[in-house]
Formats: structure tokens, sequence, C-alpha cells
């Protein structure tokens, strides 16, 4: 295990915003072991986290949290009745209301392998979540990995497959069952690797594989509506990526949210923003939103807020070495006036490692992000290692954070500028000074003598202050040194 001293927030919102989100909690399974993938998927749902660990044997397992008096707490864990080995229980995960619905794409019967299936989860009187069906394909096919992607609004399930067959399934309040309705096929055939969403009777089905004119895997996406008349959905959009090359895979993860439409080419690090013509009766291309490795993974919104992961980050520890993969999520703030998303903040976990994928999963509600890092190793105090166990982490939006002045628990700062020397009134709260490059790097730390602080060996520019108090509060304070000349 490598120990990392690593700024979670954004040098970005120290400078330009009055609030941050701050790393509150991390989470991890009580029955952590190797290789679990625990935070592969997860959603939080007001004060509720329910996270999936695929691989946590025999057949995978989602584990449900609630908030209690300000902490996460586990408080019980769902699995398969079935004990059928190597399935993958948990592997997707999504919420609407009051259904929950959890895949497992490896799923198996008596005579096709791997076929998939999805459960659906209702409360009981208790408010504990109740496994209420399992649901198949309409024609399972072998390899088929129904489950690969899942989509619900207002009862109206979507499934896509690794085989491209998208099965379309309601809920039915007369008799209390998912009935089927429609399997649906683009206007290309079917391909493999279908990415679904749904949202106001309106279906996206993404083909990151689909070769457009032969452009090897240039993908597409297909919007498909609910026929007044006849009731049967039918595709009435085809879009293709603004910048459409090889190996693009447009289409790889596609997410609604109200009016806009967000389909993302992990490969090429870009989600593509569409906006609803009400004129047109079509998605218009608006904005594309660039991000580091893996970036398009994982997406939700709330409000006018995006959350977009890039699990495959890598960056630069302090030290200068890199940490490969350890993955990052960027939250982004929606302008009224331009109708574009504006970054807000490039979020990481404290405790950032190789490989970890932070990030890979995302979900956002009352505020307060959920984010997955499937390949973590250490539990929710940074120790005792179990390979790939998993953790996901939580963020709140800390609105006290006060970055354009210099008060801070009664005291001041000054000079600044300065030229090498900072001086504090009122310094006895302090408990400790960590200095930060711009670049987000940390050049220097104090831990006494806080009346005068020297930094007159640092090159001239732009820091951050990381002043922490006795009473364990904190603040982030901008200082300019510039030598005399």
């Amino acid at each position: 295990m490598k120990l990392y001293l690593h700024l979670s927030i954004s040098l970005f919102t120290v400078f330009g915003f009055s609030q941050t989100w701050q790393e509150t909690h991390k989470i991890v399974a009580s029955d952590r072991a190797d290789d679990d993938y625990f935070g592969f998927s997860g959603v939080i749902n007001d004060n509720q986290i329910i996270s999936g660990a695929y691989r946590n044997r025999p057949t995978g397992a989602v584990y449900v949290f609630d908030q209690i008096g300000g902490t996460w707490m586990e408080s019980y864990k769902l699995q398969r009745n079935e004990t059928e080995p190597f399935d993958e229980f948990g592997r997707r995960i999504i919420i609407d209301n009051n259904t929950l619905v959890i895949s497992d794409y490896s799923t198996n019967n008596s005579s096709l392998f791997d076929i998939g299936s999805v459960y659906i989860y209702k409360k009981n009187v208790n408010g504990i979540w109740t496994e209420q069906a399992e649901l198949f394909a309409n024609a399972p096919r072998q390899n088929g990995n129904f489950g690969l992607e899942t989509g619900l609004d207002n009862n109206v399930l979507v499934v896509g497959s690794d085989l491209g067959n998208v099965n379309i399934i309601e809920y039915n309040t007369n008799t209390n069952t998912w009935d089927f309705l429609q399997e649906i096929t683009t206007t290309d055939g079917l391909t493999s690797d279908a990415a679904v969403d749904i949202n106001n009777n309106r279906i996206v089905v993404g083909t990151f594989d689909f070769d457009e004119n032969g452009i090897n895997n240039s993908g597409a996406a297909y919007i498909f509506e609910k026929a007044p008349n006849s009731g049967q959905w039918v595709q009435i959009q085809k879009i293709l990526s603004p910048d459409l090359s090889a190996s693009q895979r447009f289409g790889k993860k596609v997410f609604f949210f109200n009016d806009f439409l967000f389909i993302a080419s992990v490969e090429s690090q870009k989600v593509y923003v569409y906006t609803y013509n009400t004129t047109t009766f079509q998605y218009d291309y608006s904005q594309t939103i660039s991000g580091p490795s893996g970036f398009g993974q994982s997406m939700d919104a709330e409000n006018n807020r995006l959350i977009i992961g890039a699990y495959r980050h890598s960056y630069s520890d302090t030290d200068g070495s890199t940490i490969p993969q350890a993955g990052s999520v960027r939250t982004y703030v929606l302008n009224s006036s331009t109708s574009l998303w504006e970054l807000e903040q490039s979020i990481t976990n404290s405790d950032p490692d190789n490989y970890y994928w932070f990030g890979n999963s995302v979900s956002i509600s009352n505020e307060v992000i959920f984010a997955g890092s499937p390949y973590n190793d250490t539990d929710e105090n940074n120790m005792n290692d179990e390979e790939k166990a998993g953790a996901a982490y939580i963020f709140e939006l800390d609105t006290n954070l006060e970055t354009n002045d210099y008060a801070v628990e009664g005291f001041s700062i000054y000079p600044n500028p300065t030229s090498g020397r900072i001086h504090f009134s009122n310094h006895q709260t302090i408990a400790k000074v960590d200095v930060i490059h711009s670049t987000g790097q940390l050049v220097k730390t104090f831990s006494s003598n806080f009346e005068a602080l020297s930094i007159n060996d640092l090159a001239d520019g732009i820091y951050i202050l990381k002043i922490s108090t006795l009473r364990s509060t904190f603040s982030f304070k901008k200082i300019i040194k510039k030598s005399q000349h």
C-alpha cells in the first residue's frame, strides 16, 4: 500500500467559488474480501446508499447503507436466493422512486450460459428492499448478458444487452407484474453492447461499435419514441458524433437529464451534449465536454449540476511521480444564461493509489455525491489491505468555505502579496499550515511558530495556504509570492 498526501479539492474551485465539495466518508463492505469490487456500481437516493460488489462470492452482493446521526452505516446486504457460482449480481444498479433494479448479466439457465437477468426490488412496509421479480430477455441468447445497461422511468424499464437487443418491460399496476412490451432494433441492425436510458417517453440506445460508412467503431446513438396510436416504440432519430472518427466508440454511455442528452465517447475522453428541440422534436448538438482518461464512464445529474466520472485518470503525486488510473470525478454547473455546462470542480479521493478506478460509478442526491472506487485495497481507515475489495467515497457541498477574504478564525494574514514572510494575527488558534502551489503540489508544511512563516525559498507565484485550526476546522487562502527587486 502506498500512502499519499493528496489535495482532494481543485484549485479551480479555491480561486473561483465560495463553495466546494469535501470528502466526508469512505465506506466499505463489512465482509470485504479480495476481488469483491465494491463500488463498481452504486446509487445514492435521499439518505440511503446502495452499492454493488458483483464479485463478492458466490454470486455477487449489494450493500445498503443508511445515514444515521451524520454517519453512513451498513444496514443490510442483498444477495440472490440461488447460489450459482460466478454470477455477477450487482454489476449495474439503478433506482427510480420506489423501484430498485439490480443487474446480474452472467445468469445462466438450463441450456444457455451468460444470458443475464435483472432483479426488481420494492420496499416493504418496514422500508426494507425486497425482491419482487427476476426478469429475463424475451428471447434469451447465449452470451447475451441481458442487463448490461438499464434505464427506468415511470414504471417503464429498458434493458440493453451484450448482443445489442434491447427489451422494453412495463410494470402493470393492476396485476403487479412486469410485462414484456417490445424488443427494439435500430435501423442499422443489432450491434453488441447496447447502452440505454429512458426519460419522458423517449429511449436512447448507444451502439459504440457501429461502423458508419465503413469507419470502424465510430459509434452511433438512436432515439426512440412511443407512437401515440399503436403504442409501439419507433426510431425517430439517429445521432452521429460531431467529429466522427475511427475507434471513437461514440455512444459507449448515454444519459438523459431533463431536456438534455449526454452521449459519451469514453475512448475519446469526451461527453457530447444535446438539447431537445421542441420545434423539430429531435436532439440538437450543443456542446462538447472534454476530460481526462476514462471520462464519461459514469454520469449523473441533479438540479443544475452534472457529475462525470473519469475512472482511468492518471495524475501526478506530490513527489512528481504518476499515479496511474487513480481516477477522478468532475462536477459541472449549468449556466442559465448560455445553457452551457461549466466546470465547477475536479474531485479526487483522499487516498489515491495505482489503478483504484475512483469514479467508475457516480451518483448525486440532495447535494451529496457517491463515487465508487472498485479496485481500492484499503478499509475506511486506509488500512487492512484486501486487494480490489473496493470502496466508495461520499462528498458533501461545503458552502461555508470562504476563499476571497483573509479573515479566518478571528485572525488575518498579511502582507499579501508577500516578498517572503507571512504574518498571522491571533496565531494561537492555528495547528498547522500547508503551502500548496497553484499546480496542486504540496511544497511546504509548518507545524509551529505561526506568528511569522518564511517562504523565502519558494519561487514567485500563486500559492494556497491550507490553515488547520485547533478546533479541527480548516480554510484555504490564496497568497501571492512576489520578490522585491
